[in-house]
């Protein structure tokens, strides 16, 4: 029997391990990841549960049962819809006029899909979480028809592409040409390269020769990755049974390290006056200098950075929260498939608990300042911090736990835990929503 992704499975386990078929995690991540193209051949059907031109249909015509959206509006509604026709031409498709069944005639990059799909929101939520990727994750479906070329390029974040339907061939170059660049890249004529807007780029870019390219081409079940940095184009599309080739890629974008960096700032220095807002000073005073009150101003501040600096431990407890709240932090629209249901029932021994998929989790323990063991649990904007010693091991168990009976619980602990507060701490991340009901 041929292969298909156990969505189930995939949800309490995560997605990574079935888009990459045969190359572990971990080989993919130290040999592939920002240095080099990887296919993964797989078979017609094998991603049916997690994206089918059916999916397209069902938001089309869902109506007024989402409550993010105004009466009569398409559920496809929360996406941006690019029409892109035969000679090249891009428009923006206002989604209440699109028709998926009627859009053979051009080919349409449909982006934010992960807003308005739950499956898609999922599978982005479960990759963010799995590579602890600190920047954004988000979702995109192609529909393209015969004579669709995409020019070569260079892309500022990197891309899983899984084919659904037709064929798709690609040439990429068998390693990126700069490091996470942080905007798109052109080749003109001439062979000079220039940012996507026409702007010139300021940074090398490597020179390859002819043979540092390869063709892939992607038929239906097939997962394409590519990374940041590499020159890729779209060659040829040949359509499915549909009249389109179909394909969902999943986008992590390059993200500056500053992002970190100024979350720390904001963190430390947000309960000094100083720090929330700039001074000013007239014009007039000072016209081609900086005045000196000004000056002394950016000089304190520029002290309490280096500060700062000098006082950052990247095993502390400050970065690895920092870093961690960003790998949680993720931009869905989408409730919990079950937010809500159940949440503040009494939980009993033999139900089964799951951690929830919907958003990235996050986990870290680290040693305050004053020497105490911290823990704390990222669920998308949701943070949980746990200051019992006897709770650490607890929530250490259950991040790597998945799926248990709720009974189990009280022996992840030495000593163990009472069930009474087992069943509190329990039903406390039910209603949070790190935990669902598995088993109704």
């Amino acid at each position: 029997m041929l292969e298909t992704v156990d969505y189930d499975r995939a949800r309490l386990e995560g997605f990574l391990p079935f888009l990459l078929g045969s190359i572990s995690p971990t080989i993919f991540v130290d040999e592939y990841w920002g240095s080099k193209p990887l296919l993964v051949k797989g078979h017609e059907g094998k991603f049916a549960k997690l994206f089918s031109r059916s999916s397209l249909d069902d938001l089309q015509h869902a109506n007024s049962g989402n409550s993010l959206l105004a009466k009569g509006e398409p559920a496809i509604h929360g996406c941006t819809i690019l029409r892109i026709d035969p000679g090249g031409k891009i428009a923006e498709l206002d989604p209440r006029h699109f028709d998926s069944a009627g859009s053979y005639g051009a080919t349409f990059q449909i982006k934010n899909f992960h807003r308005v799909d739950r499956t898609a929101s999922e599978l982005c939520a479960s990759l963010k979480s799995e590579l602890t990727f600190a920047g954004s994750v988000t979702c995109e479906v192609l529909l393209a028809i015969p004579g669709s070329l995409i020019p070569n390029h260079v892309d500022n974040e990197s891309v899983f592409s899984i084919q659904v339907e037709g064929t798709r061939r690609w040439r990429i170059s068998s390693r990126p040409v700069i490091q996470w660049p942080h905007r798109t890249l052109e080749m003109g004529d001439d062979g000079d390269v220039r940012a996507g807007d026409g702007e010139p780029w300021e940074y090398d870019v490597d020179r390859l020769k002819s043979d540092e390219f390869a063709d892939f081409t992607l038929e239906p079940g097939d997962m394409l990755f590519h990374p940041s940095g590499a020159w890729h184009k779209l060659i040829s599309v040949t359509p499915g049974t549909s009249g389109q080739s179909i394909s969902l890629s999943m986008v992590f974008r390059n993200t500056m390290i500053s992002k970190l960096f100024d979350e720390l700032i904001r963190s430390r220095f947000a309960s000094n006056g100083a720090w929330r807002n700039f001074p000013v000073a007239l014009r007039s005073e000072m016209p081609d200098t900086i005045p000196p009150r000004l000056s002394e101003f950016f000089s304190a501040r520029c002290h309490e950075l280096r500060m700062l600096a000098n006082s950052l431990d990247p095993n502390g407890l400050e970065v690895q929260r920092q870093w961690k709240r960003l790998v949680a932090d993720y931009d869905s629209k989408i409730p919990d498939a079950k937010q809500g249901a159940h949440a503040t029932d009494v939980v009993l021994p033999s139900e089964q608990l799951v951690l929830s998929a919907g958003q990235p989790l996050g986990f870290v323990t680290a040693t305050d300042p004053d020497g105490h063991e911290l823990a704390y649990i990222y669920y998308g904007s949701t943070e949980v911090c746990i200051d019992d010693a006897q709770l650490i091991p607890f929530a250490r168990t259950l991040m790597r736990t998945q799926a248990f009976l709720a009974g189990a619980a009280t022996e992840w602990t030495r000593p163990g835990l009472s069930w009474d507060r087992t069943k509190n701490l329990l039903e406390e991340l039910l209603v949070l929503g790190i935990l669902q009901r598995g088993n109704r």
